[in-house]
């Protein structure tokens, strides 16, 4: 009844990490993947991976392959991969995705 789609692979390495003393304002364009354990608020495109740790607190629009949450997400969400959501993750937004876990 269901089929399971084919994942494509997700990046192992993260190549940016914005720390949970740092905050930021503006456009980011990120090459690879990078991950937040701190605040921003913008607009984030990247060609890789985004993961939203935690303690993270973000007011933006995100275009990236794979998105995961973990912190707070106040925006609009577009992944042409996968958008995951952990329990401590909040998302306040629509969203525009490949596939959802929750």
């Amino acid at each position: 009844m269901f089929r399971s789609r084919t994942k494509a692979p997700q990046h192992k390495k993260v190549d940016t990490i914005i720390g949970k003393d740092t905050t930021g304002n503006g456009q980011m364009d990120v090459r690879g993947s990078i991950r937040f354990d701190g605040c921003f608020d913008g607009t984030i495109n990247a060609d890789g991976d985004v993961a939203v740790g935690e303690g993270a607190k973000l007011k933006v629009t995100i275009h990236a392959f794979n998105i995961m949450i973990a912190g707070e997400v106040e925006g609009d969400i577009y992944a042409s991969g996968m958008l995951e959501i952990a329990s401590t993750g909040v998302l306040h937004g629509n969203v525009k995705v490949g596939s959802l876990r929750i």
